[in-house]
Formats: C-alpha cells, structure tokens, sequence
C-alpha cells in the first residue's frame, strides 16, 4: 500500500483516554438550535474575504510546514502560516500535513482551498 492510500486517522497521535473523550463530545445527531445570523453592512461587492486553511499547503516556493518535528512531538503542529496568492493552481503548491491525505488536495487545490470558485465569485460581482 502506498502512503496516499492509507487511512488518516485525525486522533493518532493523541493518549488514548483524550481521543476517546473527544469522540464522546461530538454530537450523535444534527444541530437542531439557531445560528445566529449578522447581516452583511455594505454590499457584497464591497466586501474583502479572505480563505483560512489548516491543511499545511504552500508554495513549491516556500519552506514547507515542519513535519520532522511533529513526527517526534506529536502534540507539537507548526505555527507558522503561509500566504497563498489569487490565481495559484494546484500545479504550484505542497502539501504538507501528517494527518491528509494529500493526493485529492495535489490533484485540485479547490478541495481544500476553494480559490477557483471564489475568483468565479468575485467575477460575477
């Protein structure tokens, strides 16, 4: 089995007793509640976005995440960031990140990195 097609397992590294207390805390079923709503205050075409991702992509330019320590501290993750411009394909980034499977994410950024859509967004005003 090669290593993309292993199965990642988000609580790997983690005592056993605060995976498991993790996995109690997540609800069985659907939110039923309200979401609180806040209007937009000026139109949407006025409005600067900005995309968060913690999935370890930069560019091919760029230093990568540091993986090697977080494979001998594995409650250690690198706190850095990476800015990842308008108009970078998939063709441009790393993906570097213990616990994705990166061959979706190395074949369309969008997957994780919705880029594409928010410039289709952006276009039609």
């Amino acid at each position: 089995m090669n290593q993309l097609e292993k199965i990642v397992d988000g609580f790997r590294f983690l005592p056993p007793s605060l995976g498991a207390w993790i996995r109690s805390t997540i609800p069985s079923e659907d939110f039923q509640g309200k979401i609180p709503w806040t209007p937009l205050s000026k139109p949407l075409s006025e409005t600067t976005f900005a995309l968060v991702t913690s999935a370890g992509i930069s560019l091919k330019s760029d230093p990568p995440f540091d993986m090697e320590r977080e494979k001998t501290e594995p409650t250690w993750g690198d706190p850095t960031y990476r800015s990842i411009p308008k108009g970078t394909r998939s063709a441009d980034i790393n993906v570097n990140h213990l616990h994705i499977n990166s061959k979706h994410i190395l074949a369309d950024l969008n997957v994780m990195l919705p880029l594409e859509r928010m410039e289709e967004l952006s276009a039609e005003g």
